[in-house]
């Protein structure tokens, strides 16, 4: 699975899954084929391999192969440790599609004494691994530590709170060994942003896993969303940003909102030369997708079109500020050698061609304020309290959305986006071959 071209995007995660290769798979006749059509028919775009005390080499690579780009194979491991009561803690390793499971598997299996010699002659369920060894390893490997807490079985909760010093030991695991925090409910979630994490004073990720043992009964307690592209490199952003990275529950308030809104979103912007244009050069052609829950910054070379783009937004929005156009006016792109149009794909529909100023039937669906700011002005005006030295940060507002360009180049044009209404498609002003 490659980078999308759109940015991230919320889809489906199950960072923990079995296959008949674990010992206690409820059936063995599944094959990987099931196996894949099961995660696919329910969702998943990114699923964590993690049977029992064991890398299936053979299996990972089928699997992926089989998925092919649509569903992403992380190659994993679950392993019973030495801690806990009644029941052991249970942590999970997660590694890179794009690593070699072979050799992930010959480094972790002697060291943990997990070869097939060693498994078989002690038992499945006599099998163990020294929590911190393990997490280390995992960690050597370039791999991520999931570990069970809250309720679920198998549960960091298991290594008791009744002295200070089990609290400290597991506030010293968690900042030293562990990525991820799998509940078993949702409300545990609760309880650990509530409690613990403020208690411990940082913050994990919490995800909720199916912990599927028969791809025919696959089920999920909930859904795991996770907002990034289904690759391993997601693990940073969702270390790095787990709040607003992960989010447990049917549908993330934003692609909701969307769903029911589809018509106050643009999905992208296309750009085109008319088929009668008198112009023979070649110019900036093609389609841009746009994602609803990302666009903060255009950023590129200069000359590179981002003014073009930004007012070509503004334009089809229908801003009432047109006249400060830098790049959309009569000095530029619009002098009179030749026809020339822009569209643009809202929802399913996509508009006439665009040509002139905009169009009143249409009604204001983005406001367009446009402003060119001096190396001074970007520190005065734009980031009034930023420090000189350092990256100053792009400034927020509940209602638009904020779009700085050319920010390396110490020039800023600032264009606020706000969306009213439903944009409803009229015939333009103007013929539709009329010229700029």
């Amino acid at each position: 699975m490659t980078n999308r071209p759109i940015g991230s995007l919320w889809g489906k995660w199950d960072l923990h899954f079995h296959t008949p290769s674990s010992y206690d798979y409820g059936n063995g006749a599944i094959t990987d084929e099931l196996i894949v059509e099961g995660l696919k028919f329910s969702g998943i775009v990114a699923v964590a391999v993690t049977d029992h005390h064991k890398i299936d080499v053979d299996r990972i690579v089928r699997l992926q192969r089989i998925a092919g780009p649509d569903l992403t194979i992380f190659p994993g491991i679950e392993l019973r440790s030495e801690l806990g009561g009644k029941e052991s803690v249970h942590l999970i390793g997660i590694f890179s599609e794009r690593q070699d499971p072979a050799f992930i598997w010959n480094k972790l299996q002697g060291p943990l004494g997990l070869t097939s010699q060693e498994v078989s002659s002690k038992g499945d369920d006599r099998v163990y691994v020294k929590f911190e060894q393990a997490a280390d390893l995992i960690h050597g490997l370039n791999g991520i530590v999931s570990v069970h807490a809250g309720r679920k079985s198998n549960s960091l909760e298991n290594i008791g709170n009744k002295f200070p010093y089990k609290q400290e030991f597991k506030t010293d695991l968690v900042k030293s060994h562990i990525d991820l925090f799998e509940i078993g409910r949702l409300e545990d979630a609760n309880d650990y942003h509530g409690i613990v994490f403020p208690s411990i004073g940082l913050e994990k990720p919490i995800v909720i896993c199916s912990d599927n043992h028969d791809i025919t009964n696959y089920k999920l307690k909930s859904p795991c969303w996770v907002k990034a592209d289904p690759v391993f490199e997601a693990f940073q952003q969702i270390l790095s940003d787990p709040r607003d990275r992960v989010y447990l529950g049917e549908l993330p308030p934003s692609m909701d909102r969307v769903n029911k809104n589809p018509t106050k979103y643009f999905k992208s912007i296309s750009f085109r030369k008319l088929p009668s244009s008198s112009l023979n050069e070649d110019w900036f052609s093609g389609s841009v997708p746009l994602n609803p829950g990302l666009i903060a910054a255009i950023i590129g070379n200069k000359g590179m079109g981002k003014t073009a783009l930004a007012e070509s937004i503004g334009l089809l929005g229908n801003t009432a500020q047109h006249r400060a156009f830098s790049f959309l006016n009569t000095s530029k792109f619009k002098l009179p050698k030749g026809n020339k149009a822009i569209l643009v794909q809202m929802g399913e529909k996509v508009t006439p061609p665009r040509n002139g100023p905009p169009c009143p039937a249409w009604g204001v669906c983005v406001r367009h304020g446009l402003s060119l700011f001096t190396p001074e002005m970007v520190q005065s005006q734009v980031f009034p309290h930023a420090n000189p030295n350092s990256r100053p940060a792009i400034p927020q507002h509940p209602n638009d959305l904020q779009v700085i360009i050319d920010i390396r180049y110490q020039c800023a044009i600032m264009v606020s986006l706000s969306w009213h209404g439903l944009c409803v498609p009229c015939e333009p002003c103007a013929p539709a071959t009329r010229s700029f």
